[in-house]
């Protein structure tokens, strides 16, 4: 199985985790289609929080043009139409993004919104989390 690093702003990680899908443009379909079942996924959220806020398996990717994400539905139109759903292994409550996210090693670029991960930098991660009481749900 592949471990990514998934990028996105605050406000579209509370409605993913909600609903447990994400969303990528097709510039990034490449990476899309490489993802499968049973992958590892690792939600980072931008500023302000700056670090991976939780960590979820696929469960499966669709093609959907139906607007989700606020910027979505403001122009009625889907700009992040490969979705990614999930299941929430560990995610910190909301309230605590901003104190206790992780942060990733200065050596990962954040610059694409899908990114392959290393195994050790996932495992890592998950041990962090389990350090942090390995908050089961959606917070």
């Amino acid at each position: 199985m592949t471990n990514w690093l998934l990028i996105g702003s605050v406000q579209n990680w509370k409605l993913a985790v909600e609903l447990s899908v994400w969303g990528l443009s097709a510039s990034h379909k490449k990476s899309w289609e490489a993802l499968i079942h049973g992958d590892t996924i690792f939600l980072y959220a931008t500023v302000p929080v700056k670090g991976v806020i939780g960590y979820g398996t696929v469960i499966g990717k669709k093609i959907q043009e139906r607007p989700i994400w606020e910027e979505e539905r403001e122009i009625d139109s889907a700009l992040w139409p490969l979705h990614i759903y999930f299941e929430i292994r560990a995610c910190l409550p909301p309230d605590n993004w901003e104190t206790n996210s992780i942060r990733v090693p200065k050596n990962i670029p954040l610059r694409r919104a899908i990114q392959r991960l290393k195994d050790e930098i996932a495992e890592e991660l998950v041990v962090t989390f389990k350090k942090l009481g390995d908050i089961e749900g959606k917070g």
